[in-house]
């Protein structure tokens, strides 16, 4: 049944995540992934929130506006298969993945949802 939505849902994403890349364009700490969206559909939105201290906190307080957020993808150095590698460590890696945030991207998010999304998140960094 979904499939039969796809370019419409399709659409919709890249609209949203477009929508989003201009409400953060030139944020000092909102980094978002530049993407092309004319060959990518992306299914979640990531940003990377420069000097983010607490996102515990970030995301609890934006859950109390009603704004779901997740966080995606650990570091391939932390997950279980790694554990007993000794690998080195990787502070880089680590310090950007402590401040990456992914926010809503569906195809029930409307443009006036994301404008709040993307408020929202300002105003709490």
């Amino acid at each position: 049944m979904q499939l039969k939505r796809l370019n419409e849902f399709s659409s919709i994403r890249r609209a949203r995540a477009q929508q989003y890349d201009e409400l953060f364009e030139n944020h000092p700490r909102i980094k978002v992934i530049n993407h092309n969206y004319r060959e990518v559909v992306p299914h979640i939105y990531v940003i990377q929130i420069d000097q983010l201290k607490d996102r515990r906190q970030l995301q609890k307080s934006l859950l109390e506006k009603g704004i779901q957020t997740g966080v995606h993808y650990l570091p391939n150095h932390t997950l279980s298969y790694f554990e007993e590698k000794n690998l080195a460590q990787f502070p880089v890696t680590e310090k950007i993945y402590s401040e990456l945030l992914t926010i809503p991207l569906h195809p029930n998010v409307s443009e006036d949802d994301v404008a709040f999304i993307a408020s929202q998140v300002k105003s709490l960094i």
